[in-house]
C-alpha cells in the first residue's frame, strides 16, 4: 500500500476549499493550481506576496489560522547562502524543527519555476512525502472528556513493532536543535515524547474537515504529531545515509529513569539503550519506507503550483537536481503558519513578522 500522492484542487472551481481541506485532513497534505495563473510574468516580489496569501486558499483566515499576516521565503535563495544546500537531496524532515515544540502545523511550498528536465541539462528536484500515521497506525477517536486512552493505546497497528510505538509515545526524547547535530548553535529546548496525539475540539476546522459538527453528540478527534530532522552531515554528504545508520537528530536524555503510572499498573523503562534501539528502529523505517518510489510517489510541483502539508503529520523530502543555468533555476517560495489546531505561536513571536527562515528564528529564540 503507497502513500497517496497529493490531490489536485483548482482554486478557480467554485467550492474547492471545502473538498481540498477534507482531503488534506485525510491524507496529510493538498495541491492547489492556478495559485498564480498560466502566463503570468509576476516578478519576484509578486511571487512572494502571492505565497503569504496561500493559507487563506484552504483556511477560513478566521478562526482558523493565528496569523493575520504571513511571511514568505524563497528556499532556492536559503539554499543559495552558506547552507551550501542548493540542489542537494534533502531526507524526509519537518520543517520549522527549529521552533521546538510550538513548531507551524502547516508548511507551504509555492512553485515559481521547476528545476528544467531537458536532456543533459539538469532535472530532478521532484518531492515525496512519508506519512507517520504508517509507522503508529491510525488512532482511534475518542469523545470528548473521555480519559480512559493514552497516547500509546487503543490504535490500529502500524508498520512498527507496538512495543517501539508504545515506548515511543511516553518517554521524553530530545528534539532540540543544536550544533552538533543541526543548523544553528541551538533551537528551541524541546523533550517530549516522538509520537503524540493532540484532542482536537468539535468546533475545530480538524474536526469540522472530518464531517463533525460542533454537537453533544461530536466527538473530540485525534490528531497525530511528530518531527523529525536529519543530521547535518547526512544532509551535506560528509556522511553516507543506508539503512545501517542512524541520521536522525532525536537523542535519548541523560537523566532518564523508570516511570510508574499513578495505579502502578505499567511501568515504563527508560533504559537509554532500550529508548536508542526503537529510534534507531524509526529511524530505518524511514529509510525503507522513502526509498521505495512506489509507496512514496515522487511528483513536481509546476508553476504557479502550491503545496500544502500537514507538517505534524507528514515528512517532506527533495531528490536531488541540477539546474541547467541561472534563468532556468528551480524557484520555491515556502511558508510556515500556524493554525488553531497547532501548539501555538512560539513565544514572543509578533503576529506582525514572523521569522521566515531558520537563521531568522534562531535569533528571535535567542532573544527570549
Amino acid at each position: 500500500m503507497s502513500v497517496p500522492p497529493p490531490q489536485r484542487f483548482d482554486i478557480r472551481t467554485p467550492g474547492y476549499r471545502e473538498a481540498a481541506l477534507a482531503w488534506f485532513r485525510q491524507n496529510g497534505s493538498v495541491i492547489l493550481t492556478h495559485v498564480v495563473p498560466d502566463g503570468s510574468e509576476e516578478d519576484t516580489l509578486a511571487w512572494k506576496e502571492r505565497a503569504t496569501e496561500v493559507p487563506s486558499l484552504l483556511f477560513d483566515s478566521h478562526p482558523d489560522l493565528l496569523l493575520t499576516k504571513h511571511q514568505a521565503a524563497g528556499v532556492h535563495v536559503e539554499h543559495d547562502g552558506a547552507s551550501g544546500l542548493r540542489g542537494r537531496a534533502l531526507p524526509p524532515h519537518t520543517d520549522g524543527y527549529v521552533w521546538g515544540d510550538q513548531y507551524p502545523d502547516v508548511v507551504i511550498l509555492l512553485c515559481e519555476q521547476q528545476a528544467s528536465l531537458m536532456e543533459g541539462e539538469g532535472g530532478g528536484g521532484e518531492n515525496y512525502l512519508v506519512d507517520g500515521t504508517r509507522f503508529v497506525g491510525k488512532k482511534k477517536e475518542e469523545k470528548d472528556g473521555d480519559e480512559q486512552q493514552s497516547n500509546n493505546t487503543n490504535h490500529k497497528e502500524g508498520l512498527l513493532e507496538p512495543a517501539v510505538v508504545e515506548l515511543l509515545s511516553k518517554v521524553p526524547v530530545d528534539h532540540t536543535e543544536r550544533k552538533d547535530s543541526g543548523f544553528v548553535e541551538e533551537g528551541a529546548v524541546s523533550i517530549v515524547p516522538v509520537f503524540q496525539w493532540k484532542p482536537c475540539p468539535p468546533s475545530s476546522w480538524w474536526s469540522r474537515s472530518a464531517g463533525q459538527q460542533d454537537t453533544e453528540e461530536a466527538t473530540t478527534q485525534k490528531r497525530f504529531m511528530w518531527r523529525r530532522m536529519v543530521n547535518f552531515d547526512y544532509v551535506m554528504g560528509t556522511k553516507i545515509m543506508d539503512e545501517s545508520t542512524y541520521i536522525s537528530a532525536w537523542k535519548v536524555p541523560s537523566n532518564h529513569h523508570e516511570d510508574t503510572d499513578a495505579d502502578n499498573s505499567t511501568t515504563t523503562t527508560t533504559d537509554p539503550k532500550a529508548i536508542q534501539n526503537a529510534l534507531q528502529k524509526v529511524d530505518q523505517a524511514i529509510y525503507r519506507e522513502s526509498s521505495c518510489d512506489t509507496v512514496t510517489p515522487r511528483f513536481r510541483l509546476q508553476r504557479g503550483e502550491a503545496l500544502l502539508v500537514d507538517n505534524f503529520r507528514m515528512l517532506h523530502a527533495r531528490q536531488a537536481y541540477q539546474d541547467s543555468s541561472t534563468n532556468d533555476s528551480r524557484r520555491m517560495w515556502r511558508v510556515w503558519s500556524w493554525t488553531t489546531e497547532s501548539n501555538g505561536l512560539p513565544p514572543n513571536v509578533k503576529d506582525a513578522h514572523v521569522p521566515p527562515t531558520v537563521m531568522e528564528a534562531e535569533k528571535a529564540i535567542v532573544s527570549q
